[in-house]
């Protein structure tokens, strides 16, 4: 860091995501309380079974979630940041957070991450889907590549969040599809969202992914809620 930044560094120092206090050392997004305060499911307190949520709907591998997503919580901030307040260095930091620990528990080897795509209309407006930077950030623990073209939005959509799980799911089903140009046969795929709530849209992505015949499918998201 040259004189510049450092003197800039003073002047306005750079503020936790969570807390606003100013980050010191190397400290980088959360502060280390902050850090410590997360409501971690993945290797913290509070683990559920995440694969639950997808029995007799799909079959998958494995399933982890790295974060508890609660109204008001520290959670629900970070996620909110990222997706609505051009925060992408929260979605870097979960994405680092989660792919070291999902370094730890699954099988050694090339791993493909698709990310679940969001409608291009959207992406220009927000300028990245947040799915892409997790996976981006993921990358630094773990031997893969994104695929972020493998799957595609096929409509912008309604909001799923006034719809109960009958009609996300038939919804859902409605809007996404296999790129035909990329093909994913035989790869170990890691199907990667931001919160994983009834499950409706990853379970429609999931389907495509073995229609496509990959040989492993795992899914990653940064948070979950209990309902």
């Amino acid at each position: 860091m040259n004189l510049l930044q450092e003197t800039w560094h003073v002047l306005y120092p750079l503020r936790c995501k969570s807390c606003e206090a100013p980050l010191i050392h190397a400290e980088r997004v959360l502060c280390l309380r902050c850090r410590s305060g997360l409501d971690l499911v993945f290797g913290g307190r509070g683990f559920q079974t995440i694969e639950q949520r997808f029995w007799g709907r799909v079959r998958v591998d494995e399933a982890y979630s790295l974060l508890r997503f609660a109204n008001r919580s520290m959670t629900q901030r970070l996620i909110h940041l990222l997706k609505y307040d051009g925060e992408a260095d929260v979605g870097l930091l979960l994405g680092e957070m989660l792919g070291r620990r999902l370094s730890s528990v699954i099988p050694q080897g090339h791993w493909v991450l698709v990310p679940v795509p969001i409608h291009p209309r959207k992406k220009r407006m927000r300028g990245y889907n947040q799915s892409e930077v997790l996976a981006r950030g993921m990358l630094k623990h773990l031997n893969a590549r994104i695929d972020e073209k493998a799957l595609m939005r096929k409509e912008k959509g309604k909001s799923l969040t006034t719809m109960n799980r009958s009609e996300r799911a038939i919804y859902t089903d409605q809007m996404f599809e296999l790129h035909p140009d990329f093909s994913l046969e035989g790869q170990s795929v890691i199907l990667i969202d931001d919160v994983l709530t009834t499950g409706a849209t990853l379970c429609s992505c999931a389907r495509l992914l073995r229609e496509a015949n990959v040989d492993e499918l795992i899914i990653a998201t940064a948070a979950f809620t209990d309902d």
